[in-house]
């Protein structure tokens, strides 16, 4: 995304998702692990313990590992998301192009500041999902302040600026 900028495009923001994504999935590692670490249990349970203790680790750290590889980012003409940790995905959305902009958050999103934002271009078939998103707040009010800008023809019209909680 950010090696193949179009003309006079800059940076608005660029971020990760936020770290609560993998909470979950750390607090089912730690608990198994206290578990087996507090209990001596016979061996054909102990052995399945370890094994769901080694898979939920296993699983956490491909979460992280794949939070580590993904990139949100919105310049002044585009929107997008890089992902993936085996291979490399991008889908970009052009900000003249968005037609819906929408947030959904749960409680504990709601008391971090993050959520999900999605964008939708091109008649609503288009869906850019952006789970985990740091600052949404701040963030859909310059996603919007973008759009508005290109509408009225502005697409340079934005000071940029690397993180959106600046």
């Amino acid at each position: 995304m950010a090696d193949a900028f179009l003309g006079d495009e800059q940076i608005v923001f660029a971020c990760r998702p936020h770290p609560i994504i993998f909470s979950r999935a750390a607090l089912f590692a730690l608990v198994a692990a206290f578990i087996r670490d507090r209990w001596s249990i016979d061996r054909p349970v102990g052995w399945l313990l370890d094994l769901v203790v080694f898979l939920l680790f296993a699983r956490l750290f491909f979460q992280v590992a794949s939070w580590v590889r993904t990139q949100y980012m919105l310049t002044t003409r585009r929107i997008g998301v890089r992902d993936g940790l085996l291979s490399r995905r991008e889908r970009d959305a052009l900000v003249r192009k968005v037609t819906d902009i929408r947030i959904e958050q749960g409680l504990v999103e709601q008391l971090l500041g993050c959520g999900t934002l999605i964008v939708e271009s091109g008649g609503g078939r288009d869906k850019l999902v952006l789970r985990g998103m740091p600052y949404l707040q701040k963030t859909r009010d310059r996603l919007v302040t973008v759009v508005k800008n290109a509408e009225l023809g502005r697409g340079d019209g934005w000071a940029p600026d690397t993180r959106p909680g600046a």
